[in-house]
């Protein structure tokens, strides 16, 4: 048991033997038992997150644009076979399941409409790959990250999807009660999430789909200098099965959009958020810890006050 639960909650390290090199037999548990069932996705945030890393990736690396369209023609019909045998052919708004095809909502002027969550799933793939390419050390992908975060933030708290909030609040709690809330709502109404919820330090799970993360404890620890911590989980995000691939291929370098909307959320207010620690979770136990399958993510939160902000 114990092995189980240190095996289960450890970062996905390269090299880890919990995911092998080829496709997982893991990744079915992203597309569960409605595989064959149409997933659709809904709104304008599930393109705007595809098109927004894709633009800024080729801004910081000029000719990412066209190594993706590249690895679309030397690996696309591989990659497709993988994802469609795990996830079911026949995927929402896709007329025909060509690589080419498939990745004209990116570089064919098709805007980022992407309608369905395999297909947005692939898509992760391939331009998290690419980008693990081009856009080589930790700097340069940090930027990237941040960049995206920073543009998906800003166009969820804004109008242009939940409508303009009073999110500013005054206190600790309310800063991120409001800014996280939105974004989380954000994504589980696009289809990107099917579920969130705040999971206690005792390991008890709050009630999905409610953002209720502190007390007024929290606040008081905020304001002498304490650091806060905030535990999220993520249930079967639309990029599961590409992050397991990749990470499997020895890659720490792979697909999370909400993590990084969510840090990027809270600039310009005096909450600070140290690095963010992501697990693989699978919320079934299995006595054979080398055979899970994650159907979740943890999103480990450490907060606090940024120093030149206090009062």
């Amino acid at each position: 048991m114990e092995y189980y639960l240190k095996d289960l909650l450890k970062p996905l390290r390269p090299g880890s033997s919990q995911l092998p090199p080829s496709p997982p037999r893991q990744s079915d548990a992203s597309c569960s038992s409605r595989a064959l069932t149409p997933t659709p996705l809904k709104g304008p945030l599930p393109g705007k997150c595809l098109k927004t890393f894709v633009d800024i990736s080729e801004s910081i690396k000029p000719g990412y644009k066209r190594s993706l369209a590249d690895m679309s023609v030397s690996k696309g019909s591989t990659i497709l076979r993988t994802f469609s045998s795990l996830c079911g052919g026949g995927w929402l708004g896709v007329t025909e399941m060509s690589p080419s095809s498939l990745l004209d909502p990116l570089l064919g002027g098709g805007g980022g409409d992407v309608k369905d969550k395999r297909h947005f799933d692939y898509l992760c793939y391939l331009i998290w790959r690419a980008a693990g390419a081009q856009v080589e050390g930790g700097e340069g992908r940090a930027e990237l990250l941040a960049g995206v975060g920073g543009v998906l933030a800003r166009f969820i708290l804004t109008d242009q999807v939940v409508g303009v909030k009073n999110i500013e609040g005054g206190t600790f709690s309310e800063v991120v009660k409001g800014r996280f809330g939105e974004v989380l709502r954000a994504f589980e109404g696009a289809g990107l999430v099917e579920a969130y919820g705040v999971q206690g330090g005792d390991g008890r799970k709050g009630r999905e789909n409610v953002f209720e993360p502190f007390d007024e404890f929290d606040d008081e620890d905020f304001e002498v200098g304490r650091e806060v911590n905030l535990v999220i989980e993520i249930k079967r995000p639309a990029w599961l099965t590409s992050a397991l691939q990749i990470n499997g291929e020895s890659s720490l370098f792979s697909p999370d959009f909400i993590t990084t909307t969510l840090k990027e959320s809270l600039q310009g207010t005096f909450v600070g958020v140290r690095p963010v620690h992501t697990y693989f979770i699978d919320d079934v136990y299995r006595p054979n810890p080398t055979e899970y399958f994650p159907t979740s993510e943890l999103l480990q939160f450490t907060m606090y006050k940024i120093p030149n902000q206090m009062d």
